[in-house]
C-alpha cells in the first residue's frame, strides 16, 4: 500500500541533521509500514491511499439497525472518505443501487452517514411492502472503496501522528513491541509515549473508529 510519507519526511520531520548515517531503506522498507500497520490495527482505520476492500457482513447482525430500522444496514467506517460501493449481494443474488431517492432500485447508499438502506418493494396489487436485510451469517457482501485520493490528503494531524509512531518505533522499538493491551483495542504503552496532540488524535481515531478484524 502507498504510504501517508516517506523516510525523508520522516527524518525532515525528527530534526535538522538526524538522517546523518540512518539507512532511509529501513525506514521505507520496515519501520513506516510497521508503525502505520500498528496503528491501523489499534483504530480499525485504514490509510491506504485511494483502494477498495472486499467487505463481508452477517444480515442480523448488530451493524443492522434494529426495530423499526432494521432496513438499514450500518458499514465499517475504517475507510474515510467513503467514495464508492460495487457489487453488492445478499444471499449470494447481485442487488442494484442508487445514491438518493430512487423507487426503482434495491439499495440505497449513503456515504455520509455510512449506511446501506434496503428499498422498500411494491407487489403486483400495488401495496408497499417494507424490506429488512435477509438474516444470515456473512450473506452480504460488497466492495467499499475509498481512502484519500493522494497521501497529501491524509488529515495532516494524522499523519504527525502516525510519522511521530514510526519515529518512536525506530528509536524504542522494544518499549512499542512489547506493550501490552489494557483492554481490547488499546495499546497502553504507545499511548503514554505519544505527545498530548497526537494522543488526542488516536483517541478521536478510536472513538470513531470501528474494531479491526
Amino acid at each position: 500500500m502507498p504510504y501517508p510519507f516517506e523516510a525523508q519526511d520522516l527524518l525532515d520531520w525528527a530534526a535538522p541533521g538526524v538522517g546523518e548515517g540512518v539507512d532511509s531503506s529501513l525506514l521505507d522498507d520496515h519501520i513506516i509500514p510497521a508503525a502505520v500497520t500498528l496503528v491501523q490495527d489499534l483504530t480499525g482505520r485504514d490509510f491506504s491511499v485511494s483502494a477498495s476492500q472486499a467487505t463481508v457482513m452477517d444480515g442480523d447482525d448488530n451493524r443492522r439497525v434494529c426495530g423499526r430500522y432494521r432496513h438499514i444496514l450500518l458499514l465499517p467506517r475504517a475507510r474515510q472518505p467513503l467514495t464508492g460501493i460495487n457489487m453488492i449481494m445478499e444471499d449470494g443474488t447481485t442487488l442494484t443501487k442508487a445514491s438518493g431517492f430512487d423507487t426503482t432500485v434495491d439499495v440505497i447508499t449513503d456515504f455520509p452517514r455510512f449506511r446501506l438502506i434496503r428499498q422498500n418493494v411494491t407487489n403486483r396489487v400495488g401495496t408497499t411492502i417494507s424490506r429488512s436485510w435477509a438474516p444470515g451469517v456473512q450473506n452480504i457482501s460488497f466492495n467499499l472503496t475509498g481512502g484519500p485520493v493522494d497521501s497529501d490528503a491524509v488529515p495532516k494531524a494524522t499523519r504527525l501522528l502516525l510519522m511521530e509512531v514510526a519515529w518512536l518505533l525506530f528509536k524504542n522499538p522494544v518499549d512499542l513491541t512489547k506493550a501490552s493491551k489494557s483492554k481490547p483495542g488499546s495499546g497502553a504503552t504507545l499511548q503514554k509515549a505519544l505527545t498530548p496532540l497526537s494522543l488526542r488524535v488516536f483517541n478521536g481515531l478510536m472513538l470513531h473508529g470501528e474494531p479491526s478484524a
